[in-house]
């Protein structure tokens, strides 16, 4: 079954002019252009087919035009090995991996390098994730006020250390829905940009682990305010021997922040758990979340 298309027993064409139905509500038509990557091609084409397809997804991001359909083959089990950070810059492009969960990703192949940057609005990413090379800053940075960027059942990470699975500057109104944040220091990192603060950010259903650092985090460099943290509905596991991140599991405490972080479980008792640090005054609302004990709405202290 696709997590992305349509399941329905319903689908009806009407006559001519009247629009295509799909359990009684008319079908949204895509406007944009469809381009192809499949990094088992032979060599790049013309990228309007399978048959012709690019090689790599920034060939296709180079062509592309608003509102256009990047589909991205997996590569054999493979990340498709970028020279240098994918920058997605054209506004309202999707990007769709053709695969299994987690099947397609870029990754670069210089160390210190990282994964992808979002500079352009309305960017959607379907099965499509990052990694940063060695050193790298981030799997995905969402730059200085892009606006609705949304991300589903994709995984960002990067080879350990200190670096961001997810980096959003200054973003927002964010969606991440049903993505996985791996193998880094730090798994959603708030960072403030030049023009704006995170704000709008809506995580949910996500899984977050071997994160050795934090799971959230407010970084302390620029204007490091949280605005209508929607944390819903995620699974916060440890690292793979079982022990904790070393700073917290969540850390959103800059006054005047706000936001709900409701309905998660975590692998560890968060009443009393200095691994949890919210504002004092309040505003991020706490609960009820889950623990081996049971769910609980008492604040963390």
């Amino acid at each position: 079954m696709s997590h992305f298309g349509i399941i329905t027993s319903k689908y009806r064409r009407q006559g001519s002019g009247r629009p295509t139905l799909i359990d009684g509500l008319p079908v949204v038509q895509s406007k944009g252009k469809h381009w192809y990557v499949d990094g088992t091609n032979g060599a790049s084409g013309g990228a309007d087919r399978w048959n012709a397809a690019l090689l790599l997804p920034s060939e296709a991001v180079a062509k592309a035009s608003a509102y256009d359909f990047i589909h991205v083959a997996p590569n054999n089990g493979s990340a498709y090995v970028e020279s240098a950070v994918l920058d997605v810059s054209v506004r309202g492009l999707t990007i769709i991996g053709e695969g299994p969960i987690a099947s397609v990703w870029v990754q670069p192949s210089t160390a210190g390098v990282a994964g992808i940057k979002v500079s352009a609005s309305e960017v959607t990413f379907q099965n499509f994730g990052g990694e940063a090379n060695v050193t790298g800053a981030y799997g995905l940075d969402i730059e200085d006020a892009v606006e609705e960027f949304q991300a589903f059942y994709s995984k960002f990470g990067g080879a350990g250390g200190v670096l961001d699975a997810v980096r959003l500057t200054g973003a927002g109104p964010v969606l991440l829905d049903h993505c996985e944040f791996a193998w880094a220091g730090y798994g959603v990192a708030f960072k403030g940009g030049l023009t704006s603060w995170p704000t709008q950010i809506v995580i949910n259903k996500c899984r977050f682990h071997n994160l050795s650092i934090s799971h959230i985090f407010r970084k302390t460099t620029g204007t490091v305010l949280v605005k209508n943290l929607q944390h819903i509905n995620n699974i916060h596991d440890n690292m793979e021997d079982g022990t904790e991140p070393t700073d917290s599991f969540i850390r959103v405490d800059r006054a005047t922040s706000t936001g709900v972080i409701a309905g998660n479980q975590f692998a560890t008792a968060t009443l009393s758990n200095t691994k949890f640090i919210l504002n004092a005054d309040g505003l991020i609302k706490w609960g009820p979340n889950g623990t081996e004990a049971g769910y609980s709405s008492a604040r963390p202290a």
